[in-house]
């Protein structure tokens, strides 16, 4: 499964001008995880609960594509 959220992550972050440290700090997890993550867009790295924390962050629905 992948997690298009990774891009609107990317474009939520430039626009509040927050880098992915800080950003990965409001979600609980380690700086290195999320900005391999925000690469990757993989669901599989990032854990189902940090998804949804990631979510409500954004303010976005969490969109799965099979």
């Amino acid at each position: 499964m992948l997690l298009h959220i990774g891009r609107q992550a990317r474009a939520w972050r430039k626009e509040r001008k927050l880098t992915q440290k800080e950003l990965a700090h409001m979600i609980g997890v380690s700086a290195s995880h999320y900005c391999r993550w925000e690469n990757q867009c993989e669901d599989g790295n990032m854990g189902q609960a940090r998804l949804e924390m990631l979510a409500r962050v954004l303010g976005a629905p969490l969109t799965i594509y099979p």
